[in-house]
């Protein structure tokens, strides 16, 4: 049945979502994500090649380190803000992406095991992004 969320691919399912560069700070991605009602905002290389995967609990567990006195030192002993690291050091190296004409079956398959999929057009440039809520809004009556 046409329309149905298990007829359409990962290019209609997908919520779109800003990605992030190699050298972007923590801080930046902390931005991002309060802009974004995602878990996980991908990283790209200079080349619009997904390289990581940022996920939202990497800045939860970072603040939760730093506010417990964890925080790093620089090589003069001074105390360093993790917020102005870059995301290249949290990100998770081994992204889930997805081709935009990935089946809802295969997208489904994915989304149980990883909790996500980046949608990729092209091997270049994210289309956006599937998730658990994704799909369950897809499968809602319209």
């Amino acid at each position: 049945m046409p329309g149905c969320p298990n007829t359409r691919t990962a290019a209609e399912l997908c919520l779109p979502v800003r990605s992030l560069n190699e050298a972007h700070t923590l801080g930046d991605a902390l931005h991002a994500f309060t802009q974004e009602y995602v878990d996980f905002l991908p990283v790209m290389d200079g080349g619009g090649k997904v390289t990581g995967v940022l996920p939202r609990r990497a800045l939860f567990s970072m603040e939760l380190n730093q506010g417990h006195g964890r925080g790093r030192r620089d090589a003069g002993g001074e105390k360093t803000n993790l917020l102005d690291d870059k995301v290249a050091g949290f990100m998770d190296e081994a992204p889930v992406v997805l081709p935009a004409a990935a089946s809802f079956d295969q997208l489904l398959r994915t989304v149980e095991s990883s909790g996500y999929a980046i949608v990729q057009n092209g091997g270049k440039g994210v289309m956006g992004i599937v998730t658990p809520q994704t799909i369950l809004r897809a499968e809602k009556p319209r």
